[in-house]
């Protein structure tokens, strides 16, 4: 019996259609055997076991593995509006588990609010150790000064062990 090699695809969302590829069996008195997948997909981020077999006409069984490695999405929540003086929790997800930990990514921060004198979130990377999330935190600066909305944008660049998602960027509008 051979299998496929281990492959390690992105993934689309919570389920990630994937080619497995052909495996292949050849039996010294049957000849050519069509081996059979106990899971063609689609799978979720993480890891998966894809046991490939190979039965004869005499009911002889073989077995192997083919790993199935699906990197996952990693993105922010919902965009947010605070007052000044606020404390800010950005949520970022895992679309599932990881291959591999640790999963860390860097965030760059834009928009019309500046740092320090109306937020505290600098430039940064993130890392999550296990599990499928973490949180940004910062805090909104009161200046006792009225303004005009404020915004502060979160974005998400160079993944690893992640790929970027839909959701790259998360705007914090402080009001």
């Amino acid at each position: 019996l051979d299998v496929p090699a281990a492959i390690t695809p992105d993934s689309t969302g919570p389920l990630t259609e994937v080619d497995l590829g052909v495996a292949t069996a050849i039996d010294g008195k049957d000849g050519n055997i069509v081996p059979t997948a106990n899971n063609t997909g689609p799978f979720s981020p993480g890891s998966t076991e894809v046991i490939w077999a190979a039965t004869d006409a005499a009911g002889n069984t073989v077995t192997d593995i083919q790993k199935v490695n699906v990197t996952p999405l990693i993105e922010f929540g919902v965009d947010q509006t605070v007052g000044e003086g606020a404390a800010v929790m950005l949520s970022i997800s895992l679309n599932g588990s990881a291959v591999s930990y640790p999963v860390s990514v860097e965030y760059q921060i834009s928009g019309s609010a500046q740092y320090p004198d109306d937020h505290s979130l600098e430039n940064g990377n993130l890392i999550i150790t296990e599990g499928v999330s973490a949180t940004l935190d910062f805090t909104t600066v009161d200046d006792g000064v009225f303004e005009e909305a404020e915004t502060v944008v979160a974005s998400l660049v160079s993944p690893i062990n992640a790929v970027i998602g839909g959701r790259s960027a998360v705007t914090v509008t402080l009001t």
